[in-house]
């Protein structure tokens, strides 16, 4: 998604989309939620994700089918020693 389409898409100037991205302009509640419905994701996922770590557990999870992610959950829980469905 360009900066043009995200900024449509969220009601936002390009402008805002590139300082946002850059680091230069904070963010209001409502800008927040308005990118993350135009990105079809949670606002909390926006503040704690990194998406330049490709290395990372959520860029794995996002490219797992369902079936792997119910794996992906069984392997973390034996890791941290809890159990369950």
């Amino acid at each position: 998604m360009t900066q043009e389409d995200l900024a449509e898409a969220a009601g936002m100037s390009v402008s805002n989309i590139s300082q946002f991205e850059r680091g230069k302009q904070g963010f209001s509640d409502e800008g927040i939620q308005a990118l993350a419905e135009a990105l079809q994701t949670m606002p909390g996922y926006l503040l704690m994700v990194d998406p330049t770590k490709d290395d990372a557990i959520w860029s794995i999870w996002e490219q797992a089918k369902p079936g792997e992610r119910k794996m992906i959950v069984n392997i973390a829980r034996q890791v941290v020693g809890k159990t369950g469905t």
